[in-house]
């Protein structure tokens, strides 16, 4: 399984780019990364935003 990580500028990208299936936003306290490491193959890509304000 491999995993993608997109970095965005703006919440306005990064939400653009949540509409595809399988992908997942990472931000401080959610469980996406520890749910791939247990073989959750359901997330494809994870998306964070560098400038979330």
């Amino acid at each position: 399984m491999s995993l993608a990580l997109q970095t965005f500028s703006t919440v306005k990208d990064a939400n653009a780019a949540l509409q595809a299936a399988g992908t997942r936003y990472l931000g401080g306290g959610t469980l996406v990364v520890r749910a791939a490491n247990e073989g959750d193959v359901s997330t494809s890509s994870l998306v964070r935003v560098t400038d979330p304000g």
